[in-house]
């Protein structure tokens, strides 16, 4: 018994044996023997080769110059790694592993090598994305880019067709246009002739047909060039029933007429977002209303209180009126449109602060300076809650609250003439001012703007009392409109008001305007309904812009179309 299990024990002891031994056999077999010095720089060449077979795969003459300059730079690389591949050639194998030193060096290669290989694959990914980099085509216009996208020009296009029909009371006017009182017979004083409502205005226009062309060359210069066919909205002009003669038409008074005008022309030179630097004709930086592009507006135009001081005129009283020893009524200001000069402007931390400061000629486009003043402005802005969408409508309905809160200061010295006696002329001191509030918020939009005016005119214009009198003048908009995104359209409603002095009787007249817009693709193409209506809050009717204040209550019916590109 004792003897059989030393059998088993021994056999036992010999199979665990074998076991071991076969276990550490198969390890052996299974362990990878350390390449040779010789496999391993003959593995280096190989990935060396291939990368400079990829490179050259990539050149080219049509590529840029950083691009060239980048393969330049690459192939020294691989010139360098080549050269150290030969070297380690050179190396004694005397026994199949290699010295520490040697593998030391070959390891070093290797990583750089690897290095190497991801710097050309990026720059193959370089390449191809510039490649499929359009050069011709549209985005926001049409446009022609160089591939690195250091030179590009872009043209677009804006047409506003519309049918517009508008009522009113009617009355006799004299030949400035001033409504006839007196009427013989009538018991009441004052009694204006006339007063039935008629179609006044009814028919097609064009209120702006423009043709723009942008250039960007090196990054840092811009170039802009605005062609105009049609009505400048803002500009004031006398009543359709007056018979002015042209001598009177002093300045900037014109009755509107279709041209062909430059209304933007300027080179900016833009080094970086803080500081730009603007030359030409462009928009005076003041009240954010004048800033919006036509193309941009909720309304078919913009408010009567725009409207009224955006430019400016001068006229005579008639004889027979009560001038409170006023030789004439005036309202010249600066022109807060499109104007002569020069700014600098620019943004900080992603335009939570901006700035505008500059300095104009102060008396319109596509004219020289009428005096040896200048105007001079400076406008700053906030958009706290993030950048605000372009625009005074919400058309993106934007998820999270924007707002903006901008203020201007203008100051001029506008240059008058005695229509009575055009020989004398003389300057006022204009101080101007404006502060505006927009807010964007799923679709809702909110635009107020203010304007006020201290035109201190010396000792030309007197009260009652000899005494100096600076005219005042004041002036409110508010509007709201919701786009609803899902349909397309927005309705919108506004009032807006312009007294052209506050301490005078006669000349505060208020506007209601109410609209519905139908977006078909954005502000590229839309199509505009809206109703607006003006109304003088007093009836002795003053002889100051805006003329709307001559008239009892009017009305107009606009249809819009816009389309752009």
């Amino acid at each position: 018994m004792l003897k059989t299990t030393r059998v088993w024990t021994a056999c036992i002891a010999i199979l665990a044996a074998l076991a071991i031994c076969l276990n550490g056999g198969a390890a052996w077999a299974q362990k990878e023997k350390p390449k040779k010095v010789k496999d391993r720089v003959e593995d280096l060449e190989t990935r060396v080769e291939r990368i400079d077979n990829t490179l050259g795969d990539l050149t080219g003459s049509e590529k840029p110059e950083k691009i060239r300059e980048r393969q330049d730079e690459l192939a020294d690389k691989i010139d360098d790694a080549s050269a150290q591949i030969d070297e380690l050639k050179n190396y004694s194998e005397d026994v199949g592993v290699a010295t520490e030193e040697r593998d030391a060096r070959i390891d070093a290669l290797s990583e750089e090598i690897e290095d190497l290989w991801k710097e050309v694959e990026e720059h193959k990914a370089t390449i191809k994305e510039l490649k499929e980099t359009k050069t011709t085509g549209y985005d926001g216009g049409f446009f022609m880019a160089s591939r690195d996208g250091k030179h590009k020009i872009v043209f677009t296009g804006l047409v506003k067709p519309y049918y517009r029909v508008g009522f009113q009371k009617v009355y006799d006017t004299d030949s400035y246009g001033a409504i006839q009182y007196y009427e013989p017979g009538h018991p009441k004083a004052n009694y204006p002739i006339g007063g039935d409502t008629e179609i006044t205005d009814n028919g097609f226009g064009l209120a702006a047909m423009r043709l723009t062309v942008s250039a960007q060359v090196f990054d840092i210069v811009k170039f802009k060039l605005q062609i105009d066919y049609g009505n400048l909205y803002g500009k004031v002009s006398y009543p359709s029933a007056a018979n002015v003669d042209e001598d009177t038409q002093y300045n900037r008074v014109e009755i509107e007429t279709y041209s062909l005008r430059a209304v933007v022309a300027y080179g900016e030179l833009a080094p970086m977002r803080e500081i730009n630097v603007r030359a030409g004709q462009f928009k005076v930086p003041f009240d954010q209303e004048s800033l919006f592009g036509t193309r941009e507006l909720t309304f078919t135009s913009r408010s009567l209180m725009n409207r009224s001081y955006a430019r400016w005129g001068e006229n005579v009283l008639p004889p027979d009126s009560v001038t409170m020893g006023w030789d004439y009524d005036t309202n010249r200001g600066a022109s807060f449109g499109y104007d002569r000069g020069m700014m600098i402007h620019g943004a900080f931390t992603e335009n939570i602060f901006k700035y505008n400061v500059g300095v104009f000629n102060g008396n319109g486009p596509n004219v020289g300076n009428d005096n040896r003043d200048i105007l001079v402005a400076l406008r700053v802005e906030s958009q706290f809650l993030g950048e605000m969408t372009p625009g005074m409508s919400d058309l993106d309905s934007v998820k999270k609250p924007l707002m903006s809160i901008g203020a201007a200061f203008a100051y001029d010295l506008p240059m008058h003439k005695d229509l009575i006696e055009p020989e004398f002329t003389y300057n006022s001191q204009d101080v101007n001012f404006t502060a505006d509030i927009r807010f964007k918020w799923y679709g809702v939009s909110l635009f107020t703007n203010m304007f006020f005016r201290n035109s201190n005119h010396g000792a030309v214009l007197l009260d009652e009392l000899d005494q100096e009198r600076p005219i005042k003048t004041f002036g409110y908009t508010g509007q709201l409109a919701y786009f609803n995104l899902a349909s397309g359209l927005e309705p919108a409603f506004r009032y807006s008001m312009m007294d052209a002095d506050t301490d005078r009787l006669g000349d505060h007249v208020h506007e209601f305007a109410a609209a519905l817009n139908y977006y078909i693709v954005g502000n590229n193409l839309k199509i505009q309904v809206e109703w607006s209506g003006m109304f003088a809050s007093e009836k002795n009717h003053s002889y100051m812009v805006p003329w709307e204040a001559w008239f009892e209550d009017q009305h107009q019916i606009t249809i819009m179309a816009q389309a752009a590109f």
